[in-house]
């Protein structure tokens, strides 16, 4: 399921404008509290027409959907390398830690526990974290050490940041229900908005997913079936 802001910003994506009187199948109380949301983030804009509101994306919003996609188009690793991220960030700069924390969720980035951080290594992961650390001005704080451990060692270092067998379910039962939706899809708009929401739904998942190297997943890993859905799901809505 993709959270109820991604569904209204599909939606409106979907339709180009959009009525508020459009969104009334939202519960009215949620929809207030998301559509709130999504004015101060300067994802969407309004505009009145008569008396109508109308919605459309902010080009603010176009990117932030494109940035949400693209864990659609991960690259797996290949090496066993792993990324470890160190941070010390005084109480008083809680804010300050609190968006260090998120990027790093964002790069992939796993909490292992106290203030150390695990990843799949990647090229420049390591500069694109001190990179955001200097813009927080919080790059002494920070060191970022890549480096290789034995086998043993990578399977507790999953076990302990990362519930794949969970991640796995979601996987599993997106490839159920979009194997059902396929069938539905066709010209009309309608099956094509759910289509869409299909696909940020795997983008979802993907986001979560660690983006492990092979060795290090379990053998009937369902990712590349799920992707393999995805590409007939494009093919149906281009």
């Amino acid at each position: 399921m993709v959270s109820p802001s991604i569904e209204v910003l599909i939606y409106i994506e979907h339709n180009g404008e959009v009525k508020a009187s459009e969104l009334k199948h939202w519960r009215e109380t949620s929809l207030r509290g998301v559509i709130g949301k999504l004015e101060a983030q300067s994802l969407i804009l309004r505009k009145k027409s008569s008396s109508e509101v109308i919605y459309r994306l902010s080009d603010a919003g176009v990117e932030y959907l494109d940035r949400f996609l693209e864990s659609l188009h991960k690259t797996t690793p290949v090496s066993s390398k792993w990324s470890f991220v160190f941070f010390s960030i005084p109480e008083k700069k809680r804010t300050v830690r609190d968006r260090l924390r998120r990027f790093l969720r964002q790069a992939g980035y796993g909490h292992l526990f106290g203030a150390i951080w695990v990843a799949p290594s990647q090229p420049n992961l390591a500069r694109q974290v001190m990179t955001y650390a200097k813009s927080l001005k919080v790059s002494n704080n920070v060191q970022v050490i890549e480096g290789v451990s034995q086998k043993e060692s990578d399977q507790d270092i999953v076990a302990a940041v990362w519930d794949l067998g969970k991640i796995a379910n979601r996987y599993r039962a997106f490839i159920k229900k979009a194997k059902e939706k396929i069938k539905t899809i066709k010209s009309d708009a309608e099956p094509k908005y759910e289509a869409k929401k299909l696909i940020f739904e795997l983008a979802t998942i993907m986001y979560d997913d660690p983006n492990l190297p092979t060795t290090a997943l379990p053998r009937d890993w369902p990712r590349d079936e799920a992707l393999e859905v995805y590409k007939e799901i494009r093919k149906k809505i281009n």
